[in-house]
């Protein structure tokens, strides 16, 4: 199961078009949108049927996108089910999502009277049970020249809870912490980042919470997103997961 999110802010808006259809064409009619979002530590569901724009295609636009809100697609009954246990953790409710290649939506950012992009956009059910950790490179995906430069990063959880974590830059080089920042579990936050960090040696990182990091960069009201992939992507080698397992402890060693 595939939950789908936008990202938002006073300069960039967003629009998230959801498929009603797997990637090789099989339909199923009985799953309608819905919205999930943490009100008094319980989950509220909303219908958003009325968001489909056809037969092929839900589509959410950016006043409906918030910091602590996510959409899946969900069966009248399990909806049933789940609106009456509101403190209920998220579980796998449907399998039409689990497709291979992923089951994706489309996030199109974009700036008033500037440019767009687009990404992405799918969180699996499997990573809201993970912890994990986060270990990224930023001069790969952020444009040194940009006017502006922000990392957005999404974590959903099973629980509906909104917690409060730390995420660093690092320079791996000279060992030492270059900003920390407080972000929130079940939300998207957003970082912004100074030109002066986009070098090969700054790491963003956590130790104990995972997140799906977005990378925009912003030029003449014109923008990129990209996503970030795991370390060991970027090692070559045989030995690629080793030399990523002693760089995560030499930079948890900073941190902590």
């Amino acid at each position: 199961m595939n939950y789908f999110y936008g990202i938002t802010n006073n300069i960039i808006k967003c629009q998230l078009t959801i498929p009603c259809f797997q990637n090789k064409g099989k339909r199923d009619d009985s799953y309608s949108l819905f919205e999930f979002k943490i009100i008094n530590n319980k989950w509220q569901i909303i219908d958003l049927n009325h968001l489909k724009i056809n037969k092929n295609f839900y589509r959410v636009n950016n006043e409906l996108i918030k910091k602590n809100n996510f959409f899946c697609l969900l069966k009248k009954d399990n909806y049933k089910k789940i609106k009456i246990l509101p403190k209920i953790e998220l579980k796998n409710f449907n399998n039409f999502t689990d497709t291979d290649p992923a089951f994706r939506s489309n996030l199109k950012i974009y700036i008033e009277g500037g440019g767009h992009s687009s990404y992405q956009s799918e969180y699996p059910y499997a990573m809201t049970a993970n912890r994990g950790s986060l270990l990224s490179p930023i001069s790969t995906l952020l444009y040194k020249e940009a006017d502006k430069n922000f990392i957005f990063l999404k974590n959903i959880m099973k629980v509906p809870s909104i917690t409060q974590h730390k995420v660093f830059l690092v320079n791996i080089s000279s060992k030492k912490i270059i900003n920390e920042f407080f972000v929130h579990t079940n939300s998207i936050n957003e970082i912004p980042i100074d030109k002066s960090y986009i070098k090969p040696e700054i790491y963003l990182c956590s130790k104990d919470i995972f997140f799906v990091p977005m990378f925009v960069s912003i030029k003449n009201d014109y923008l990129s997103i990209e996503h970030t992939h795991p370390p060991h992507d970027y090692v070559p080698g045989v030995n690629s997961k080793k030399k990523v397992s002693l760089l995560k402890d030499k930079v948890y060693e900073i941190i902590t």
